[in-house]
């Protein structure tokens, strides 16, 4: 009797949705929630398998950052102390470079003494023997100062000095090679930050902030800082912050450190040029003397 019941019911149902023109709209509805169906158990399995694969990965991350955040800081203080000092060493060895062939060339043009004949003495006479270790010391530094007056205008003198600069020059554009490629990669990072759009817009970042405070009231409630201002407070847009200083320390960087590899070789050939005066300064005096 109950199937009997329920079939005149199922009929008026189908005959209704008929009436109502809904059977292709009713056909589709069943068509999806059929697929819906079959699929849901494979999800809720993907799902569980998700969640036990992100609480293993969370655990393993979770014990890395620890240990990263006790001895990473002091790792990366002792590389920034190790960069600094290579560098600081750097510069202050092409510093006392460029100051040495500077006093040089005052030297050579006649200053601070300047290129003079040697004075012929006869006899020993004028020679009194050391006392004290003062004396010593000097009599070895005037013996030493003696030998490289004597070879300092030798043509061997003159390209061993020439050869040493020039290595230290090609170390200098070596070094600039390796900066140049290292202001590409500046360069590529930029571009890659670039589309982030989130951490280098301020409206996207307030925008986004505005969103997780829809369903986390108290996100940023303790900083006492507008939505409106915590991007630029907080230093949230990190592409737009380094953006800008990477761009302005490439640029720097490539046309400082090729700049300063040619005029580095430039002091080559001045010094070349201030060797021949001194030398012929030299040679003028000893025959002034002579007349």
């Amino acid at each position: 009797d109950s199937e009997l019941d329920g079939a005149p019911g199922e009929q008026t149902a189908s005959e209704m949705i008929s009436a109502l023109g809904l059977g292709p709209i009713w056909s589709t509805l069943q068509y999806s929630l059929d697929l819906l169906m079959a699929a849901l158990p494979q999800v809720v399995a993907d799902l569980k398998f998700a969640r036990k694969e992100v609480s293993a990965v969370s655990s393993t991350l979770d014990s890395i950052f620890t240990t990263f955040s006790s001895k990473g800081p002091p790792i990366f203080e002792l590389v920034a102390k190790l960069y600094k000092m290579v560098w600081v060493a750097y510069f202050i060895l092409f510093a006392t470079l460029t100051s040495g062939i500077l006093f040089y060339g005052l030297w050579a043009s006649g200053f601070c003494g300047g290129p003079q004949a040697a004075a012929n003495v006869e006899g020993e006479e004028w020679y009194e023997r050391p006392q004290t270790f003062r004396d010593r010391c000097a009599i070895c530094c005037r013996c030493c100062s003696g030998c490289l007056k004597g070879c300092a205008d030798s043509h061997l003198c003159f390209w061993s000095f020439i050869i040493i600069f020039q290595i230290i020059v090609l170390v200098l554009f070596v070094v600039s090679i390796v900066l140049c490629l290292l202001a590409g990669i500046k360069a590529f990072i930029v571009a890659g930050c670039a589309e982030v759009y989130l951490l280098g817009d301020p409206t996207i970042c307030t925008g986004t902030l505005g969103t997780v405070r829809t369903f986390l009231v108290s996100f940023l409630e303790s900083s006492g800082i507008p939505l409106a201002d915590t991007c630029d407070k907080q230093t949230l847009l990190t592409c737009q912050l380094i953006g800008s200083k990477m761009k302005s320390s490439a640029i720097f960087t490539t046309i400082g450190s090729l700049v300063a590899a040619v005029f580095s070789f430039q002091m080559i050939v001045e010094s070349a040029v201030l060797h021949e005066r001194a030398r012929w300064r030299r040679v003028f005096d000893e025959e002034s003397k002579r007349v």
